[in-house]
């Protein structure tokens, strides 16, 4: 199902973006349509690849074994032995762990599900960017027949 919503998201995103650009920014042109649709496309399969690669190198799993648990009731000890119970028992887990937190690794850890949301974002972002420096479509130009924001018919 993960990689059903990875490839919807990565290639849907972008065709979202496009569809909202024609619906409300009838003034973004060609070009900029075009740069926003291909450099959102480019990004959001540059991270769904990234990703799934990344992800598939570091999954470790935890110990189901239950050999190093306290065989303790709970509710007939205090707080504080509770506590130190743990943390004696946890410490080795704890300090073993190294989490990567550079700007490389922590960019794929976007979850996929946003991959649909950063698709048509970015693709707006870019189409609007690129149209002011490349010179907007004039609005008289348009025909309109192809504006969707009169609902008065």
């Amino acid at each position: 199902m993960e990689i059903g919503l990875v490839m919807i998201g990565t290639l849907n995103g972008p065709l979202l973006g496009v569809f909202l650009i024609g619906f409300f920014l009838p003034n973004c042109n060609l070009k900029g349509v075009w740069t926003g649709f291909i450099g959102s496309s480019v990004l959001t399969l540059w991270l769904a690849l990234g990703g799934n690669a990344l992800q598939k190198g570091n999954s470790k799993m935890l110990p189901f074994s239950v050999e190093e648990c306290a065989h303790l009731n709970y509710s007939s000890v205090i707080n504080s032995s509770i506590q130190e119970t743990v943390n004696s028992t946890y410490s080795s887990y704890i300090e073993d762990t190294k989490v990567d937190t550079s700007f490389s690794n922590s960019i794929y850890q976007i979850s996929f599900i946003l991959y649909g949301s950063i698709g048509p974002a970015l693709c707006i972002f870019l189409a609007v960017v690129v149209s002011c420096v490349t010179g907007n479509q004039r609005i008289e130009e348009v025909s309109p027949n192809s504006i969707g924001t009169d609902f008065s018919v």
